[in-house]
């Protein structure tokens, strides 16, 4: 089920609120609404305590693997509403500027949570504890803020289903 529109704006605003706390600095949102973060911002946003897992899926636009598991990535979405599941794509600004949003809507990804690189931020995954080896990569991110579960490569609804129980 696809999210409702306003309550990712509202969504994207609380992050993107300057003084809110460590897990809102360097975070605002453009004006598709995809919420932009530099390197600070993005390892609060990962680290800081939650009162609910999250899962961060980092992803680019020209990453074949990427694609092919966003179906899967967006059922499991679906199937847990209690889980906050970010789409975090990793191209440079100025590519995403012009690619994300037509790529969104293409790949029915609209209403999703997504987090992209602020501009002028070139590589907003050095600032991941755990720094990707390959695309995609996909954190499981306990209540605490501490990642629990790491998969490199392509992941399904099966495999995060396992670790998040």
């Amino acid at each position: 089920m696809t999210r409702i529109l306003p309550l990712l704006l509202l969504a994207a605003c609380v992050w993107s609120t300057p003084g809110d706390g460590p897990a809102n600095q360097g975070a605002e949102a453009d004006a598709a609404g995809l919420v932009q973060v530099d390197r600070q911002g993005l390892r609060a946003h990962m680290t800081a305590p939650a009162d609910h897992v999250r899962v961060y899926n980092l992803w680019a636009t020209w990453c074949a693997p990427c694609i092919a598991e966003m179906p899967e990535l967006m059922a499991f979405d679906d199937a847990h509403p209690e889980i906050d599941l970010w789409f975090v794509n990793t191209d440079h600004p100025k590519m995403a500027d012009k690619k994300l949003p037509r790529f969104i809507e293409r790949h029915g990804l609209q209403g999703r949570r997504h987090l992209r690189p602020s501009p002028g931020e070139s590589d907003v995954t050095a600032a991941i504890p755990e720094v990707p080896s390959v695309l995609p990569t996909t954190y499981v991110v306990g209540k605490s803020g501490t990642v629990t579960h790491t998969f490199r490569g392509r992941v399904g609804r099966d495999q995060l289903e396992r670790v998040v129980r």
